[in-house]
C-alpha cells in the first residue's frame, strides 16, 4: 500500500499568495493535493538508473555508451542514496521529493569531487570537463522527474495550480 503525504496548497488572489493553514478563515480550507512520499532507494528512476548502470557495466558494454552513459546515470542513482543517509542522520526533515536546490547542491559537489579533487588525489583519475555536462543532464532528468512534483511546486499531480502551469 502506498503511503501518501499531504502538502499545503498556495491560493492566488488579487496578486497575493495565501498559504492554507495560515489562520485566515477566508483561505483556510483543506484543499490540498495528496502526493506520493519520496521512496529513496525504491524510487523508479533510481532503480532504473541502477539497473541501466549494471547492464552497461557488466552485460552489454556498447562502445558508443562507454564514456558518458554512466555519468548521466550517476545523479539519478546516487541522489536518493545521499538523501536517505541525510534523512537517517537527521539532516533532512521531510520525505518530500528532492527540490531543485538539493539536486544542484549534489551536482556541484560531485562535479568538484570527481573532476577537481579526484584527479589531484588519485593518479589514475583524469579531469574531463565534458563529464560535468553529462552530470548536468542527469541532474536535469532528476529535476524533471522529482522536483516538479515536490510540495510547493505549482504543477502538482498533473493539476493546474498557477500561471506557470497554464491558465
Amino acid at each position: 500500500m502506498t503511503r501518501w503525504t499531504r502538502c499545503p496548497m498556495r491560493i492566488r488572489h488579487v496578486g497575493r499568495v495565501h498559504q492554507v493553514g495560515s489562520g485566515d478563515p477566508r483561505w483556510d480550507r483543506d484543499d490540498r493535493v495528496p502526493l506520493r512520499r519520496f521512496r529513496y532507494l525504491l524510487e523508479p528512476l533510481c532503480l532504473a538508473a541502477i539497473a541501466a548502470y549494471a547492464v552497461n557495466r557488466w552485460i552489454v558494454r556498447p562502445e558508443f555508451l562507454r564514456g558518458w552513459f554512466n555519468d548521466i546515470l550517476f545523479l539519478p542513482a546516487a541522489l536518493p542514496i545521499f538523501l536517505w543517509i541525510e534523512r537517517r542522520i537527521g539532516l533532512r526533515k521531510t520525505d518530500e521529493p528532492p527540490r531543485g536546490g538539493e539536486i544542484i547542491f549534489y551536482l556541484i559537489a560531485w562535479s568538484v569531487a570527481a573532476e577537481v579533487i579526484g584527479p589531484w588525489v588519485f593518479s589514475h583519475a583524469t579531469a574531463d570537463p565534458w563529464d560535468v555536462l553529462w552530470y548536468c543532464l542527469g541532474a536535469a532528468i532528476c529535476w524533471a522527474v522529482w522536483a516538479t512534483s515536490a510540495p510547493g511546486s505549482e504543477c502538482q499531480g498533473g493539476r493546474v495550480r498557477g500561471p506557470r502551469c497554464g491558465p
